[in-house]
């Protein structure tokens, strides 16, 4: 198999001074009114990366689940496919929010912890959580990689809100471009996919998402075709 090429993706970062520059050759972010040293070749060659195939692989698991539960058919192959699709969203959202020690762990990023602190408020302020409610869904999210998505330990834990872990991305996304004085070679999430959270080919009838509360229209969508 052979590797694919990855055009690294790369932020153009502002100084405040030319002298700064200079001295200073490295992005920050600016927490409190102080600069704070981020790792951005992290964020460019890796962990940008993540966070778009963690979207993706949600926006086709929604999609295509939906679509196949509409047509009322029996394969063997979208039933696996869908699956495959929610498993490895869960493991892309536990690179990034799962254990310290993952590659690319957002703390991996931000290692100050005056900036760390600041974003897990901001966290908890934007999903309405408190410490603890985060803490039980970050258990949620970790338990079903450890115990079905990574490994197999049963009894198997449900399936987690996939809301909650959707908007914690698009939330770190949005609060570290807020954050680092740069222009950015890449789109935000929410302005890449303005549809966030919605079936990619949404069209036809207007349904309700039961399962992640979010109105949407259904995919018409022949999954006969699509093999």
């Amino acid at each position: 198999m052979t590797t694919p090429n990855r055009q690294r993706r790369s932020l153009r970062f502002l100084a405040l001074s030319r002298e700064a520059w200079a001295v200073v050759r490295k992005p920050y972010i600016h927490c409190s009114g102080n600069p704070v040293r981020i790792d951005e070749e992290l964020w460019a060659t890796q962990q940008y990366e993540v966070l778009v195939s963690f979207v993706h692989h949600l926006a086709y698991y929604r999609t295509l689940s939906e679509t196949y539960a509409g047509l009322q058919v029996k394969s063997e192959f979208w039933k696996w496919t869908i699956d495959a699709h929610i498993l490895r969203a869960i493991i892309h959202w536990c690179m990034l929010f799962g254990t310290d020690s993952s590659e690319v762990h957002w703390k991996k990023v931000i290692a100050d912890d005056s900036a760390q602190s600041s974003f897990r408020s901001h966290l908890l302020d934007v999903l309405g959580f408190t410490h603890d409610q985060w803490k039980a869904f970050w258990s949620s999210m970790t338990d079903f990689r450890n115990k079905y998505a990574a490994h197999r330990h049963p009894p198997y834990p449900p399936t987690p809100t996939m809301d909650t872990a959707l908007r914690a991305v698009t939330t770190y996304d949005e609060w570290f471009r807020n954050s680092v004085s740069a222009i950015f070679d890449e789109p935000s999430l929410q302005e890449a996919h303005p549809h966030i959270g919605r079936p990619a080919l949404a069209r036809g009838r207007s349904r309700t998402d039961t399962g992640s509360g979010i109105r949407r229209k259904s995919a018409t969508i022949d999954l006969n075709e699509l093999w």
